[in-house]
């Protein structure tokens, strides 16, 4: 849920824009333990739609979509939790 120093929480509009850069990647710090993705909104609205892809080792092969992985208008946070961070 935070974000490494040079970059700060990105919003749900980029996210949705560049979402399909995600194919390939993997987590930069470790795995999640939920499906949503925290970005600069009150609340996430944005996750990984598919449970084979979601809280397991990557790289990626599906994207952030809106509602995705039950995610809409979330706002509890956990420790280890996908998070949009894009460069100051």
């Amino acid at each position: 849920g935070q974000c490494s120093n040079g970059s700060s929480l990105g919003s749900e509009s980029i996210l949705s824009r560049i979402a399909d850069l995600f194919i390939g990647l993997n987590y930069k710090t470790r795995i999640s333990k939920n499906c949503c993705v925290v970005t600069a909104e009150s609340s996430s609205n944005y996750g990984i739609p598919t449970l084979n892809q979601c809280n397991k080792h990557g790289p990626f092969t599906s994207v952030p979509i809106l509602n995705g992985g039950g995610c809409r208008n979330i706002t509890a946070i956990s420790e280890a939790q996908l998070t949009f961070c894009a460069s100051n």
